[in-house]
């Protein structure tokens, strides 16, 4: 195979990844010998082939490729920056196509970017340009007269000038033609970016022909000018606390929106599974994603994916590409309970109607259907009462904030009272008061803080069993609300019972005093990973079940219960303890509860 790689700007460790895998690995390398830094040959194995393409031809270096195509070789074709900027590829390209070889471009960092980072400087800023335009003067290769530097100019956006540096002063005389730019537009020079002897130019377009004439610099340089390379930038709207998008909304706290563990999207026609598949770009707040075909031969997978993503555990995502009688039909069997189903939506092919089908709120259908919405320009069909009325809806703060929703059906009575415009008492149990979210609920005028839980109309409570605290008088009970906070590490003998480790979990629970609706997640090594108890328990609470390698729970930083004969069994010391503080993000001092060993089950409870 021949692989065209961008070899980066010239610092030796700004070629990417994959172009210094595809360089370690090759048989032949032609590289720009006038252009990259001879330290990347380094990444060469021995004896490789190496070619100075500064002293060949086109049809010499052809050749070298085509021959090494003939004998089964790797070739790899290096290339200063990135070869689709004022690379001479796609030449290369033509002749290879002309001999019907297979190629593969393997993209670099251009000096451009290496530049921008040298100066600091972010070439589209608010309010002044949201346009870069990347050209050079002519030389001995034409530019057409519609792109001649005092027309570009005119638009006043900035600009980056390559291969001019020898002519900097007839550069300077053009963009000065163009009437948007002065003599005073701030301008710079970058020579040899990323480099070691990389050098700036500062000044302005009546300057930086003299300074740059003055340092010597006639090639391996671009020249930058526009209003973007001054002082007193302005803010982009992006991270303004009054900006909302579609995982903020305006003066809330970034971490009120939702994460997912998975999302599923059905398509059923090749132009939904194009969508999709843009679609699937802006979940970036799902671990994982998966398109599934469901037309054609596979017009039958419809329901089978429906059926797991109801069944499975954490918080899932299930997105029909198509029509929403499709949708409705086909997750019709599996509905149960708005606290368990995934969050269904349905958009049209043409993405201009998104419709939140299950689960609005405390699945977070409603804040995907709006990311949806912003990022397509579809209409969000959203017809929750509280959406409808501008209210806060609880169910959705609490999933948002990770609090177990303990009895549901006073979310609606809540509701009601807000749509009616009465304020809502909460009651909220130490040590949750010092939480940002907490804070910002109580803020919010639709509620007030309550001193009496047996009067709050919502109770807030902290993972810890105290002595009751509010009266369980079903006809005034409060809706009561629980952090999740506890990660339960688990670890067992195959095969193992889910009643075995259901009592392991109460057991556990009891000795720390901790309430079952605290359970933020359930984890283990991955080789338990299709264990079936594990997996129906999860799915029980209505928790993610993560999983770790071997090598991940390694990591993991602390004193922890050791034992050779796990160690030699899966690779790890110990499992449930190493589990669970990964779970939590931390090491051995998120720990509450060391190794715990009962009937074939090993667990261990951690807090984050």
């Amino acid at each position: 195979m021949i692989y065209f790689v961008g070899a980066g700007p010239g610092a030796q460790d700004l070629i990417t990844v994959r172009g210094k895998k595809l360089l370690s690995c090759a048989d032949v390398v032609i590289w720009a010998g006038s252009l990259v830094n001879p330290r990347l040959l380094l990444n060469c194995r021995e004896n490789v082939a190496i070619f100075d393409s500064s002293k060949m031809t086109l049809s010499e270096t052809t050749d070298v490729l085509l021959d090494s195509q003939k004998r089964g070789l790797n070739a790899v074709r290096l290339h200063t920056g990135d070869g689709s900027l004022y690379g001479a590829i796609g030449e290369q390209i033509e002749e290879l196509k002309k001999h019907n070889v297979n190629f593969e471009i393997c993209p670099g960092v251009s000096s451009l970017f290496g530049a921008a980072a040298a100066l600091k400087k972010e070439f589209t800023v608010p309010n002044k340009t949201q346009s870069l335009i990347i050209t050079r003067l002519s030389g001995r290769t034409s530019v057409p007269e519609n792109e001649s530097l005092e027309k570009l100019s005119k638009h006043g956006s900035s600009m980056a000038i390559f291969l001019s540096a020898d002519k900097i002063e007839a550069v300077c005389e053009k963009l000065l033609q163009g009437g948007a730019f002065s003599k005073k537009t701030p301008c710079a020079v970058v020579f040899r970016a990323t480099w070691e002897d990389e050098k700036i130019i500062w000044g302005t377009l009546e300057t930086i022909s003299k300074k740059t004439q003055e340092a010597g610099i006639k090639n391996h340089a671009i020249i930058f000018a526009g209003d973007f390379l001054g002082e007193n930038a302005e803010k982009s709207r992006l991270y303004a606390s009054d900006f909302s998008t579609s995982f903020r909304n305006a003066q809330e706290k970034e971490n009120h929106a939702f994460s997912f563990d998975c999302a599923k999207i059905l398509t059923f026609s090749e132009r939904g599974h194009i969508l999709a598949e843009k679609i699937a770009e802006k979940l970036t707040n799902c671990k994982n994603v998966q398109i599934k075909s469901c037309f054609g031969e596979n017009r039958l997978e419809a329901k089978t994916q429906t059926r797991d993503a109801f069944f499975e555990s954490g918080r899932r995502i299930l997105i029909f590409v198509g029509a929403i009688g499709i949708a409705v039909r086909t997750i019709a069997p599996f509905v149960q309970s708005k606290m368990s189903d995934p969050a269904v939506l349905c958009v049209d092919e043409k993405a201009r109607f998104c419709v939140p089908i299950l689960s609005a709120h405390v699945g977070g259908a409603n804040e995907i259907c709006r990311l949806i919405s912003d990022s397509f320009g579809s209409t969000a069909v959203i017809t929750s009462a509280t959406d409808v009325n501008g209210v806060p809806a609880l169910d959705e703060w609490a999933s948002q904030n990770d609090f177990a929703i303990q009895n549901p059906k006073e979310i609606k009575t809540l509701a009601k009272k807000l749509i009616l415009g009465e304020k809502i008492g909460i009651f909220v149990q130490n040590p949750l008061l010092e939480r940002d979210e907490v804070k910002n609920l109580l803020l919010d005028s639709h509620f007030f803080y309550e001193e009496n839980p047996n009067k709050a109309n919502l109770v807030l409570l902290d993972s810890k069993i105290q002595n009751q605290i509010f009266s369980q008088n079903a006809k005034n009970a409060p809706l009561v609300f629980v952090k999740k906070s506890v990660c339960v590490g688990l670890g067992a003998k195959r095969g193992i019972s889910e009643l075995a480790v259901e009592t392991a979990i109460n057991d556990a629970l009891l000795m720390k005093n901790l309430r079952k609706e605290s359970i933020f997640c359930f984890c283990s090594i991955d080789k338990k990973k299709d264990e079936k108890a594990f997996i129906s328990v999860a799915k029980k609470y209505g928790v993610p079940f993560l999983t770790y390698s071997a090598k991940e729970l390694e990591k993991v930083k602390g004193n922890f219960s050791e034992s050779e004969f796990v160690n030699k069994t899966v690779g790890v010391g110990c499992v449930c303890e190493r589990a669970a503080a990964k779970a939590a993000n931390g090491g051995s001092e998120k720990i509450v509860l060391k190794k715990n060993a009962k009937n074939g089950v090993t667990i261990s409870l951690s807090k984050i």
